[in-house]
């Protein structure tokens, strides 16, 4: 019998407004150097933000071996809650699939996504590849001790 390490939940119409970037799994994992998600965050977090830091995956391609858009910025209160030079992306109202661990970035981040793979390779989470929120709550600066909470979209 597997565990579920997730907790179904209803989560509003959130927006993130950032810097986007297109890539996929393989990339980040195995061709770190060509990857884009950790330099992206670090440029970020060197950003003074409004809200909290956090991402949207969406434009998915096929499943998570497959290309995704992300936007990585800060949570914002609408859809013209941005700067020029900022992209926004919405994930919409709905239930949603949310995974939480506590710890240091970037292995918080990476466990996870793990336990989100896992599931969906166990069958217990059954993704609908649409607009996936990642959010960072914790001190921006302190990134040695903050939770990732995944919001991950569900069919």
């Amino acid at each position: 019998m597997t565990k579920q390490t997730f907790e179904l939940t209803e989560l509003p119409e959130t927006y993130v407004a950032g810097l986007a970037l297109r890539s996929n799994n393989r990339t980040e994992q195995e061709l770190k150097e060509q990857g884009w998600i950790a330099k992206t965050w670090e440029e970020v977090r060197q950003m003074e933000g409004p809200n909290l830091p956090a991402a949207i995956y969406t434009g998915y391609a096929g499943d998570k071996d497959d290309n995704f858009t992300l936007v990585i910025g800060f949570q914002r209160e609408s859809a013209d809650d941005f700067k020029i030079g900022e992209v926004i992306s919405k994930v919409p109202a709905g239930k949603y699939a949310r995974f939480s661990h506590k710890g240091s970035l970037p292995n918080a981040a990476i466990e996870a996504w793990q336990a989100v793979w896992q599931a969906e390779e166990e069958g217990t989470l059954d993704r609908a590849y649409s607009a996936d929120l990642e959010m960072h709550e914790g001190s921006n600066e302190n990134i040695n001790d903050l939770t990732v909470e995944l919001y991950i979209a569900i069919k």
